[in-house]
């Protein structure tokens, strides 16, 4: 079975983070910024996907959620609110 890693990076700073505010807060907030995600299958090359949201949108669906993999985030606080929440994914 594939196992997936994603990485989700987002816009940040001293005074909007995760340690300041919720998830909810913080996925929600107006300073959000989704600026790419990287995707690792198993143990091949990590593949970064940026550019506008729904490009990214679109290639992470494709890549995991049609396909149903099992999937592992390095920031599991935020990768999967983040993409629920502010992007329906």
């Amino acid at each position: 079975m594939d196992l997936y890693t994603i990485d989700t990076e987002t816009f940040y700073s001293k005074e909007y983070s995760l340690s300041k505010i919720t998830t909810e807060e913080y996925v929600r907030d107006s300073r959000f910024e989704l600026i790419g995600l990287s995707i690792k299958k198993n143990d091949k090359k990590t593949k970064w996907l940026s550019g506008d949201i729904l490009d990214i949108r679109g290639a992470a669906h494709h890549r995991l959620v049609e396909r149903c993999y099992p999937r592992t985030e390095h920031h599991v606080r935020c990768g999967d609110p983040c993409m629920a929440l502010r992007h329906q994914a």
